[in-house]
């Protein structure tokens, strides 16, 4: 009996893990310079392994992130 309870607490505790973290941030990448969209520039969460790359458009989105405060870095080729 104590195992199953143990087991049942374990799937709820995991659960409100999996719902705390579905922030998400989107926005596109824009050249300052003329206002076009820079496709595929590389956008890094600081000091995380989390990033993504812009669509042909410029637009990206980054889920999985708890609430919170958040820098990002922008990288691109062009």
């Amino acid at each position: 009996m104590r195992i199953r309870v143990l087991v049942v607490l374990g799937l709820f505790l995991g659960l409100h893990q999996i719902n705390a973290q579905d922030g998400i941030i989107r926005g596109s990448v824009i050249d300052d310079a003329n206002g076009d969209p820079i496709g595929f520039a590389t956008v890094r969460v600081q000091g995380s392994t989390i990033g993504v790359n812009t669509d042909l458009d410029g637009f990206f989105s980054i889920t999985g992130l708890s609430e919170g405060n958040y820098k990002l870095i922008v990288t691109s080729g062009i």
